[in-house]
């Protein structure tokens, strides 16, 4: 039941907190006009009243000025009140309209590169009903037709698993045996991304030392993870001569999966603009293979969504990458 009550309130908390300040000001407002308005008319009295008396007279206009203070203190304390509730709704609006836009920036994008696999694969499909491809080369064809498949099925589990992430930004991250899902994720990719070169020499060797290492996870969020962050290595930082590396280490309470390539590389200075929705390098955006922006995006948000984080180094053009996914150690 409380569990309920944390996810219903975590998902509403916007509405529930503009709810709340609405209902403060407007009983403040009310309390303020009624005090103001009693100390008005005591005020007014009391101007009416004045005695003869130059002694009571001193009394009446130190009392006097004394309710016209504590008018002037308590209208300058409503008003800053009043206004910082307007910047906060202000800010919050602002917040808000932002997040309508990237999610429809990010729906637009998205579908766009559904499309893209779509219709190779209807082409593919099409020439295959109509007998133009020759048997001999079917099979590469065919191949080509999983591979946009593949890319497919990878773009909408990565949509989904970021809106699981944003369901909840609080919900319990359960624990779990780290290496077992890393093992099939790789053997998946193994069998779907038939190009793709790694060197997991390394990560083996730590996984044969470390067998039970436990950390924080969701499943479904390491796995898109893992798949979009090799992507990327795919597309801009492989080189023919050398294949991607993964290995592990450790640091404090955290566990770390670095994956290094050795291609083309970022300027030290862009390392927090690749996590930026969209964002190119001048490099990638000369590439003939366009991604849709969103894949380190994810990435980062559902790394910081299971109490680690993904980070990335180069030392310069033409050096290589490194992105280092960090996720929290069970003991």
């Amino acid at each position: 039941m409380f569990k309920q009550l944390k996810q219903w309130v975590g998902a509403y908390f916007e509405n529930i907190l503009l709810c709340v300040v609405l209902s403060l000001l407007l009983l403040l407002l009310s309390w303020w006009s009624f005090f103001f308005y009693h100390l008005i008319l005591e005020n007014f009295s009391l101007k009416q009243r004045l005695p003869h008396d130059l002694a009571e007279l001193s009394v009446v206009a130190n009392e006097y000025h004394a309710r016209l203070w504590m008018i002037l203190g308590e209208a300058s304390f409503a008003f800053v009140l009043v206004m910082v509730c307007v910047v906060f709704l202000f800010v919050l609006a602002k917040k808000r309209k932002q997040s309508q836009e990237q999610i429809e920036s990010m729906l637009v994008v998205s579908t766009h590169e559904l499309k893209t696999p779509l219709s190779a694969i209807q082409a593919l499909l099409q020439s295959l009903s109509i007998g133009s491809i020759p048997f001999a080369h079917a099979q590469k064809y065919l191949q080509l037709g999983l591979g946009e498949c593949h890319k497919l099925q990878h773009l909408i589990e990565s949509m989904l698993a970021y809106q699981r992430a944003m369901v909840d930004a609080k919900q319990e991250v359960p624990s779990g045996f780290v290496f077992e899902h890393l093992f099939s994720v790789l053997e998946h990719r193994q069998k779907t991304v038939l190009t793709e070169h790694i060197d997991t020499a390394l990560f083996y060797e730590y996984a044969q030392a470390h067998p039970l290492l436990k950390v924080y996870f969701h499943p479904d969020g390491l796995r898109v993870i893992l798949e979009n962050l090799l992507d990327n290595a795919q597309k801009y930082g492989r080189s023919k001569e050398v294949p991607v590396q993964i290995s592990c280490t450790e640091e404090g309470a955290f566990f770390m999966l670095l994956i290094k390539d050795f291609g083309q590389g970022f300027l030290p200075t862009e390392h927090n603009l690749l996590f930026v929705p969209y964002f190119r390098t001048a490099q990638t955006a000369q590439q003939v293979h366009h991604g849709s922006g969103l894949g380190l995006y994810i990435a980062r948000k559902l790394a910081r969504q299971m109490g680690g984080d993904l980070c990335a180094k180069s030392e310069g053009l033409g050096s290589g990458s490194t992105f280092i996914l960090k996720l929290r150690k069970f003991f």
